[in-house]
């Protein structure tokens, strides 16, 4: 029976600079660039054809029920990391999320081997994946992303820029990101903004005539059946507003919580 939500407890991450902690027999390094992925039209080609070799089995990770914490990419890879560690083999909690897709995707072996190492404490693990809200190709690959009237890069109010949800090779993007995030062993991706920008300052961009609903339907079907064939025992959950609940259309942004549902595991 697929749930409609799950409870997680969002604590505030502090990041911390300097030093290197020990846990067992893990290092924990607080300094580390994170591998930012840019991803040309062959190298997503590459990932798309990619198969794992072994399917996970994580039949140990069921819990009744989960309570988790919330961990940015730069808190992962700080001491903190070892505070959230220590919070879980105390208490209840027993789930970390982990952003690991923003503007940019941090994938490299320094979080394979944090994986393994939450695994071993039996702590369910969930990435985090930023989908449409992200600044990391403007250079690469600008005709990704919205644009303003006289052709020049649009953004919102809080200045970021936004992928085009119609250019299928940002679906190929997301879908490359979150295949590499499969690898390192996550039991669960979790995927934010798969939406169109927001209420405010999208008087001056460009949107395609096609419809955002079906645009967002479209591509939420295409990235979960993808990432089920690649690993059935992927978990996927998806962010919504809250406010889809109480609303029949799609809010202006694309996403409606009847029709997502259909596509996740959790919502």
């Amino acid at each position: 029976m697929k749930l409609y939500s799950f409870s997680i407890l969002f604590l505030l991450i502090v990041v911390l600079t300097g030093g290197t902690y020990f846990t067992g027999s893990f290092y924990f390094l607080k300094k580390i660039t994170a591998s930012v992925l840019s991803f040309s039209n062959d190298l997503v080609n590459r990932f798309l054809i990619i198969r794992p070799i072994e399917v996970k089995n994580r039949n140990h990770l069921k819990f009744e029920s989960q309570f988790g914490v919330y961990s940015t990419v730069w808190s992962a890879r700080s001491k903190r990391i070892n505070d959230l560690i220590r919070l879980a083999d105390k208490t209840e909690i027993n789930s970390i999320v982990i952003d690991v897709k923003d503007s940019g995707v941090y994938i490299d072996d320094y979080l394979k081997g944090l994986i393994e190492e939450l695994h071993k404490r039996n702590i369910y693990t969930i990435a985090r994946l930023v989908v449409f809200q992200d600044n990391s190709q403007i250079k690469i690959h600008p005709g990704w992303y919205f644009k303003k009237a006289d052709g020049t890069l649009w953004r919102d109010n809080r200045g970021w820029y936004w992928m085009d949800p119609t250019n299928l090779e940002v679906w190929d993007y997301n879908l490359a990101a979150a295949k590499k995030t499969v690898d390192v062993g996550f039991d669960e991706l979790n995927f934010d903004y798969i939406r169109y920008p927001g209420f405010k300052k999208n008087d001056d961009v460009v949107f395609s005539a096609v419809s955002k609903n079906q645009v967002i339907n479209n591509f939420a079907h295409y990235l979960t059946s993808e990432l089920k064939k690649y690993d059935p025992e992927i978990k996927l959950s998806v962010d919504l507003f809250a406010y889809n609940m109480l609303k029949k259309d799609d809010l202006g942004i694309g996403q409606t919580f009847v029709e997502l549902y259909d596509y996740f595991d959790y919502v």
